[in-house]
């Protein structure tokens, strides 16, 4: 997680979206991670397919 911010902040410099199937510890706290970290999408691998949503 944290270095997908890095690469967000010295390498890439646009929004980057970390793709996990972690629901336990990440995606249960996706809006709180997203807030502490800007410019971090935090998604599941499904949300990538089409009519899954997302």
């Amino acid at each position: 997680m944290l270095d997908s911010f890095f690469l967000r902040v010295h390498r890439i410099r646009e929004d980057v979206c970390f793709v996990t199937t972690d629901n336990a510890h990440i995606l249960r706290n996706r809006d709180r991670i997203e807030e502490i970290l800007p410019g971090i999408a935090v998604r599941e691998p499904g949300s990538f397919l089409a009519g899954e949503g997302g």
